[in-house]
């Protein structure tokens, strides 16, 4: 694997929070949507139901660490086509090579078997982090790697900091 920093992102809860997908979704009922095939209306859903704000943060973490890529482990890798989740992203401004891939899903995994699954299978050493609103890991060995945020305000500024200064202190090290 040629990337040394990942992070493996959720998005419910991280890209979007309670009261932007309430206020939202109070809107989009009352929206008629431009697309015209089940794809186009998959990513008008998208586009919805990501927080401009939470983006924000993200971006930030992008950019601070630009060698950072993203692997999702979100239940949307499971619901939507990975291309069409780079596509919304894009139009965002995060550039669709920043995602390579998703975890895998196994019925019988919780999301801290398929995020470990997915660094094994990619042989994968570098430094990485997970950032979801549900904990993930029980185990010493990985909690160091997670970020948790509260899905009331998703992915904030000072989270987002937290992440730099980590995957800054990995580089240090």
């Amino acid at each position: 694997m040629k990337y040394k920093k990942i992070l493996m992102l959720d998005i419910d809860g991280v890209l979007n929070n309670v009261s932007f997908l309430q206020n939202c979704h109070a809107v989009w009922l009352k929206m008629t949507s431009p697309a015209k095939t089940f794809r186009e209306a998959d990513r008008f859903r998208m586009e919805q139901d990501l927080s401009p704000d939470n983006i924000k943060n993200l971006k930030k973490i992008l950019r601070e660490i630009p060698d950072l890529r993203i692997v999702l482990s979100s239940t949307w890798r499971l619901t939507y086509n990975l291309e069409d989740i780079k596509t919304v992203f894009k139009k965002f401004g995060i550039p669709k090579y920043k995602v390579i891939g998703k975890t895998p899903h196994k019925m019988s995994m919780e999301r801290c078997h398929e995020i470990l699954s997915w660094l094994q299978y990619n042989n994968f050493e570098g430094c990485w982090a997970a950032v979801d609103d549900v904990c993930i890991f029980s185990s010493p060995e990985y909690i160091k790697h997670e970020f948790h945020t509260e899905s009331s305000d998703g992915l904030t500024e000072a989270i987002a900091d937290n992440i730099i200064k980590y995957f800054k202190k990995e580089i240090d090290v």
